[in-house]
């Protein structure tokens, strides 16, 4: 039964982080294949640019091919800052021109006629027109996209940019420790955290190399989450980990975990008109075994005889006192408390017809038992009366209505054969 207690707690510990890793793995794996969309699109608009504006050129290019050869005595210098479109007609001229100015094929002193000379030339230059521009685009869609990505990470919180270092050294795990306490409204744990807290360093620190890889600090984060979490639940509830008496008013299964995880001293427990189911009354009689002295879980439900039942198990020689008053058990259940728990001296029961005799006069003889009476019903409230509209309906006093004279009422009689008559009012 103790294996799977802990086996149905360690579920419900871990199962809200597995879902919160798989959203998180979801949403990841989302935006990396948004922004691969993105740069595939981006890479697309600027190929079809360069390509329109390459057309473009070599158009311009064999428009100035038929045009006659101008300034050959320009220098190869301002030559190289020609123009794309008079660059190509520069070398379109470079053949022999007729008297027209057309250009005509020549022999080149490097083999090959000027047609193909300037096709090759036209090529070379074209390829790497377009992969300097491409680079260009790209290094500009490049740039935006970093520059996107810091202001991304620039916006994250302190918390977030911790847990994307590689190493985490203890400094920096109680830095985030205290700021973690100051952000849930724990503002003197973080002056002054915890033992247990700085010790998890060390526990987490299996190769003793003083600082933590990225399994090692995720699983440290996920335990001091649960820790804040629960500080935080005891700190709405009232309750001290130092407490000897821990008193419960209203409290779900959450409440009651947290005081198991995190309470370690108490030796009176009082949960009153709360919800407890079987395994979380289980793991707080677990927590205070060999030392619970006394039980109150008047008006509480959704445990069984099955939950009650623990008692005998972890603190048969040490509970004096069981107040169950208003609670779902039987005589199953107290007939084992009666069996185990042989210093109970304080015994408060409702009675009923699931508690008899038969279960407490198992108890020691020096036992006070008390037996409440079971709650009487409150009867159901009165329906509401509906308020009358002053537009449809008149309120009328009754001394109004009595003061009303009754109507004048005679009857005729006269008529004959029985039929007829008159009632005049």
């Amino acid at each position: 039964m103790l294996g799977a207690i802990r086996q149905h707690q360690r579920q419900e510990r871990d199962a809200p982080e597995a879902a919160w890793r798989a959203q998180e793995r979801a949403r990841q794996a989302e935006e990396e294949q948004q922004q691969q969309r993105q740069q595939q699109q981006q890479q697309q608009q600027i190929r079809q640019r360069s390509l329109a504006k390459l057309g473009a050129s070599m158009r311009d290019a064999l428009r100035s091919r038929s045009r006659s050869r101008a300034g050959s005595a320009e220098s190869s210098t301002s030559s190289r800052r020609l123009s794309m479109p008079a660059r190509l007609a520069r070398w379109g001229a470079d053949g022999a021109a007729s008297d027209d100015g057309s250009p005509t094929p020549r022999r080149s002193s490097v083999g090959g006629s000027s047609p193909l000379r300037w096709s090759r030339r036209l090529s070379t230059f074209a390829q790497k027109r377009m992969s300097s521009e491409e680079g260009k685009k790209h290094n500009a869609t490049a740039a935006a996209l970093s520059a996107h990505a810091r202001a991304k990470v620039e916006a994250k919180s302190a918390a977030v940019l911790f847990l994307e270092r590689p190493i985490w050294r203890r400094a920096d795990c109680e830095a985030m420790c205290r700021q973690m306490c100051l952000n849930n409204g724990l503002e003197e744990l973080a002056d002054d955290l915890p033992d247990e807290v700085v010790a998890w360093f060390d526990v987490f620190d299996a190769d003793h190399t003083t600082d933590l890889d990225e399994a090692q600090f995720t699983a440290w984060h996920k335990r001091l989450k649960e820790w804040v979490k629960d500080r935080v639940t005891l700190e709405r509830a009232g309750v001290g980990v130092d407490d000897e008496e821990v008193e419960l008013q209203g409290a779900d299964d959450a409440t009651a975990l947290a005081v198991s995880r995190r309470c370690t001293c108490f030796t009176a427990l009082v949960i009153l008109d709360s919800q407890l189911h079987n395994s979380t009354l289980q793991a707080l009689l677990q927590t205070a075994k060999h030392r619970l002295v006394a039980l109150d879980l008047s008006g509480s439900k959704g445990f069984s005889d099955v939950g009650l039942k623990s008692v005998a198990v972890w603190n048969a020689n040490e509970l004096q006192s069981l107040r169950v008053v208003a609670c779902p058990i039987t005589d199953d259940a107290l007939k084992v408390v009666a069996k185990h728990c042989p210093e109970v001296r304080t015994l408060a029961v409702t009675s009923s017809s699931r508690v008899t005799d038969a279960s407490l006069g198992l108890f020691h003889d020096e036992c006070a038992i008390e037996r409440v009476a079971p709650p009487v019903p409150s009867p159901p409230p009165a329906p509401k009366k509906l308020a009358s509209s002053p537009s449809s309906l008149k309120s009328v006093k009754i001394e109004e209505v009595r003061a009303v004279e009754a109507p004048e009422v005679w009857v005729d009689t006269s008529t004959k054969g029985g039929c007829g008559g008159c009632v005049v009012l």
